[in-house]
């Protein structure tokens, strides 16, 4: 009866493992075919990617961060700066932890890596508010 239970036991944790592999080569599929379709390269990034609130709530990963991909499009025509907490609540989501930006940013989302051949730094979005309006909308290296 042991020799069958650690048999299962194993067996749910392969195919468990199997399905977030499986899992994840769909959502790198799907961004990367997508991504490259538009004109996109890992290395330089990716120009006009319009902000969805639904894509954004994924992340991306990092090969493929569409948050940072549709930074500009959020900073420069939907308009960031103006909108109400509920509205950044709804359309971004649950603010990401940074410590270290904590002090200088109200809100803060991590965007993705610093697009660059070698890097260590990531991009956040930095949000500010006054009242219950955003009076700063900024993008950080850290």
């Amino acid at each position: 009866m042991r020799g069958f239970i650690r048999f299962f036991f194993v067996s749910m944790c392969g195919v468990l493992v199997l399905a977030s592999i499986v899992g994840a080569t769909a959502v790198v599929l799907k961004y990367g075919v997508e991504a490259e379709s538009r004109g996109c390269q890992s290395s330089g990034g990716c120009q006009d990617w319009p902000f969805d609130a639904r894509e954004w709530g994924t992340y991306g990963n990092l090969s493929t961060p569409v948050r940072s991909w549709m930074v500009e499009d959020l900073l420069n025509n939907v308009g960031v700066t103006g909108q109400t907490k509920a509205w950044v609540d709804t359309n971004l989501g649950t603010p990401d932890r940074n410590e270290k930006l904590a002090t200088r940013c109200a809100y803060t989302y991590w965007l993705g890596p610093v697009q660059a051949l070698v890097t260590t730094q990531s991009e956040w979005l930095c949000l500010n508010f006054e009242g219950e309006e955003v009076s700063e909308a900024t993008v950080l290296r850290q």
